[in-house]
């Protein structure tokens, strides 16, 4: 599994966070660069808020304590996104665009190797 699977795998909760999206990943314009590099950060945040928050629900003794450390954990992903200056919605057509287009893939991936560098 890539390293871009992996990080996707793990955010893919952010499709459930953001209002139904109007337009399709096929209608999503392609990201520009700028794009590229704001998506790789959000990415690389999330993977690391992931972690953190994996590991709690995994402590959790309760599932009603999971269910908060979900919510607490959804909404940390929307700040990450805009924190870094994106819509949860861009971020969103982005991720969706990602998984089928191999050329913004690749951009993805050397921008978050870049960022790891």
């Amino acid at each position: 599994m890539t390293r871009f699977t992996s990080m996707i795998a793990s955010i893919g909760i952010l499709l459930l966070v953001a209002a139904a999206l109007p337009a399709q990943a096929q209608m999503a314009t392609p990201p520009s660069e700028d794009e590229v590099q704001t998506f790789a950060a959000a990415a690389t945040s999330i993977q690391e808020v992931t972690e953190e928050y994996r590991a709690e629900a995994e402590n959790a003794e309760t599932e009603a304590a999971r269910a908060d450390i979900r919510e607490e954990y959804s909404q940390m992903l929307t700040e990450v996104v805009t924190d870094e200056g994106m819509s949860v919605q861009r971020y969103n057509e982005i991720y969706e665009l990602a998984q089928q287009d191999e050329e913004v893939r690749a951009r993805i991936n050397a921008a978050m190797a870049d960022l790891n560098s």
